[in-house]
């Protein structure tokens, strides 16, 4: 119980939604699970498999969490004014898929990703690389 309160702020537009952030497309077992970020003002998401004819659609509906086969992904947002653009895919291809750093979290935003024009390190790349290793005696100048 509390005090009165400002009223929840509505803001109203003529624009379908912007893409979801963070898909990510992880192993679970022998299958996978597409999850992605919550776009306010969203009542359903559109989850598509890219295909050499295009995108299929694989699943619709308000969850935002969807089991997948093996494959690539993009989501859209869909609200009245219709379904927004689409997000940058992810695939089940490749190690990325199998190796993920927040199991616990679900849904994890980082500000220096790739989505935001920043080069991020990468640590699966990083553990194929060899041990740089320095010589037992320096030559003598």
């Amino acid at each position: 119980a509390g005090g009165y309160g400002h009223p929840y702020p509505v803001y109203v537009t003529a624009d379908a939604p912007h893409p979801p952030e963070g898909l990510r497309v992880v192993r679970e077992k022998e299958k996978y699970r597409a999850t992605w970020g919550e776009v306010l003002g969203a009542g359903a998401y559109r989850l598509y498999r890219k295909t050499a004819r295009g995108c299929s659609l694989v699943y619709e509906g308000a969850e935002r969490s969807c089991p997948v086969p093996r494959g690539t992904y993009c989501v859209a947002a869909v609200n009245g004014n219709g379904e927004g653009e689409k997000s940058l895919t992810r695939s089940t291809d490749g190690e990325l898929a199998a190796w993920d750093n927040h199991p616990e979290c679900g849904f994890v935003r980082d500000t220096r990703s790739f989505e935001h024009g920043y080069r991020g390190f990468d640590y699966i790349e990083n553990r194929i690389k060899g041990v740089l290793s320095y010589p037992e005696k320096y030559p003598e100048d």
